[in-house]
């Protein structure tokens, strides 16, 4: 004779395991949402200075992500090159510096 093993609190929560795949589903959306690429910034073209690295260069990845033409700017020009080929299309480099006179 075969007895029922039942996990310990489903006579509480008899739905836990229902709401668990719920939750599970709703989260899947969630990431789906978050992971499609929108195209809200189509047509548009944006500048972002120190594009190059850090926080610049996320930004300028998700502008063209989302459709916009990049113009990226840095000061050294291997860095800047790199970020141009990581990014991939839809962007262009400037090597740009811009000096106050006061660091001669």
């Amino acid at each position: 004779m075969s007895k029922h093993v039942s996990r310990p609190g489903s006579e509480i929560f008899p739905n836990v395991e229902s709401i668990s795949a719920d939750r599970h589903q709703k989260t899947q959306r969630i990431t789906m949402a978050n992971n499609a690429v929108t195209k809200k910034l189509a047509d548009r073209i944006a500048v972002i200075t120190g594009g190059n690295s850090g926080m610049g260069l996320a930004t300028a990845r998700r502008f063209v992500a989302e459709g916009a033409y990049v113009f990226i700017t840095g000061r050294r020009q291997k860095e800047l090159d790199a970020a141009v080929k990581e990014i991939g299309s839809n962007v262009t480099g400037v090597r740009l510096m811009i000096d106050d006179g006061f660091n001669a």
